[in-house]
């Protein structure tokens, strides 16, 4: 349910935002009758409150700005992974066998970003719910790789103990 868990995660910042705000108005209030530096604390509790009443009163603007931010930070990690993930398994080509899952999650992570992006940038307001399918899919995708490395590493690692234990007793 993407669409409910971004609305419910908005509410949550515009709470916060309000709380947080709050906080930092009265600090910096506190500070100003100390003679202490305040600008800096009631600006950001102004802002903290404003960001959170937009969130709260336009819901439905502050959801597209979260999703938008939260799918464009997700499309950044996926190509980040993907990218290590690919390196990984170039250097460990040579140390372990079925190094091209990793390669294959990696790449599969690479496209899930770019793929990300495209849908944000051809039409945000529609694809913020269908981004949630792709990624989902990306996750059971990348599971089922990433299992299959799993068992092959341990496959390889019970016939090289095995072969530790025949050179023991040869």
């Amino acid at each position: 349910m993407p669409a409910t868990t971004v609305l419910t995660l908005t509410i949550i910042f515009g709470t916060y935002s309000i709380v947080d705000g709050v906080f930092s108005l009265v600090s910096g209030i506190n500070r100003l009758s100390r003679g202490k530096r305040w600008g800096t604390f009631v600006l950001n509790g102004l802002i903290g409150i404003g960001a959170g009443l937009v969130a709260l009163i336009m819901p439905q603007l502050a959801y597209v700005g979260l999703a938008v931010f939260l799918w464009t930070i997700i499309s950044i990690w996926s190509i980040a992974t993907g990218i290590v993930e690919i390196n990984a398994a170039v250097r460990l080509r040579q140390e372990i066998q079925n190094e091209w899952l990793l390669a294959l999650n990696g790449l599969i992570s690479v496209v899930l970003g770019i793929i990300i992006q495209v849908l944000l940038w051809i039409n945000p307001f529609i694809s913020l719910i269908a981004l949630g399918l792709v990624i989902g899919s990306n996750f059971v995708a990348s599971g089922i790789t990433l299992l299959l490395l799993a068992f092959k590493l341990r496959n390889r690692e019970k016939d090289l103990s095995s072969n530790k234990r025949v050179e023991q007793l040869g």
